[in-house]
C-alpha cells in the first residue's frame, strides 16, 4: 500500500527546482534592469546587431561598401519611378543588374527598352529556378509591354516570357 511518500518527494523536488529557477530569474532580472538603467543596453544591442548584419550594415546605413553595393541599395530604396530609373542607370555604369526579383520587376518599366529587355531576360532565367509570385499581375504587365514595345529585342523577350509563364 502506498503512503503517498513518493508524491511528497516529487513535490519537494519541484519546490527546490522552483526556488532555484526563482533565484536565477531574480538574478537575470536584476542584471537586465542594471543593463538598461546604466544605459549599457544601447551599445550592447548595437554591437550585436552590427555582428548579425555583417559587412555593409543594414540598408540605408553607410559603411565600407563597394560603389556597386551602394548603387544596388539606392535602387532598392528608390521610392519614385524617376529615382529608380536614375539609380538603375548609375548601377548599369558599374555593371549588370543584380538577380533580385523585386528590383527586376520594378526595372521592367524603365523607359530605355534595352534596360527593360535586360531586366526581363534576368527574370526569365530566374523564373526557371523559382516560381514567380503575383504571376497574373506580371502577365498583364507583359501584355502591355508587348503592345507598346518598339524594339524587336524587347518584344522577343516579352513573348518568350509570356509563353513560359502562361
Amino acid at each position: 500500500m502506498r503512503d503517498g511518500s513518493g508524491s511528497r518527494r516529487s513535490s519537494d523536488r519541484s519546490r527546490r527546482d522552483d526556488e532555484r529557477k526563482g533565484s536565477g530569474y531574480s538574478k537575470y532580472k536584476s542584471d537586465l534592469d542594471r543593463l538598461f538603467d546604466l544605459g549599457m543596453a544601447k551599445g550592447h544591442v548595437g554591437h550585436i546587431m552590427s555582428k548579425a548584419q555583417g559587412p555593409g550594415g543594414a540598408p540605408g546605413e553607410e559603411g565600407d561598401v563597394s560603389p556597386r553595393a551602394a548603387a544596388v541599395r539606392k535602387c532598392r530604396l528608390a521610392e519614385s519611378s524617376a529615382d529608380l530609373f536614375d539609380a538603375v542607370d548609375e548601377l548599369l555604369k558599374l555593371g549588370d543588374l543584380p538577380d533580385d526579383m523585386e528590383l527586376l520587376l520594378r526595372v521592367c518599366d524603365h523607359p530605355a527598352e534595352d534596360v527593360a529587355a535586360e531586366a526581363l531576360e534576368r527574370i526569365e532565367r530566374l523564373t526557371l529556378r523559382n516560381p514567380l509570385k503575383r504571376k497574373a499581375a506580371f502577365l498583364q504587365r507583359l501584355y502591355t509591354l508587348e503592345q507598346t514595345a518598339t524594339s524587336a529585342e524587347l518584344r522577343d523577350v516579352v513573348n518568350r516570357l509570356i509563353e513560359q509563364l502562361a
